[in-house]
């Protein structure tokens, strides 16, 4: 189904949640030390940050060697966005 119009710019997760994501993110990519294709869900009826379930981890079907940290936190949360 289509988005309705004044929703289509509104965000689906907020800066605390985003940020709970990618720390989790790094460290179970730093576990298994190799990037994770990692899937998860929000539940908007409990509080953060109990509202962060991850529903699948597996190694990423790709890898990139990071030229820094600023870029490779970047890439990161772009793939963790396309979730």
């Amino acid at each position: 189904a289509d988005v309705p119009q004044d929703m289509q710019n509104q965000s689906c997760v907020c800066n605390d949640e985003i940020l709970e994501i990618v720390r989790v993110s790094l460290d179970v990519e730093k576990y298994f030390n190799t990037p994770q294709d990692m899937e998860w869900v929000v539940d908007l009826d409990l509080p953060f940050p109990q509202n962060i379930f991850w529903v699948q981890a597996r190694p990423a079907k790709f890898t990139k060697k990071k030229q820094d940290d600023a870029e490779y936190i970047a890439e990161l949360m772009t793939r963790v966005f396309k979730s």
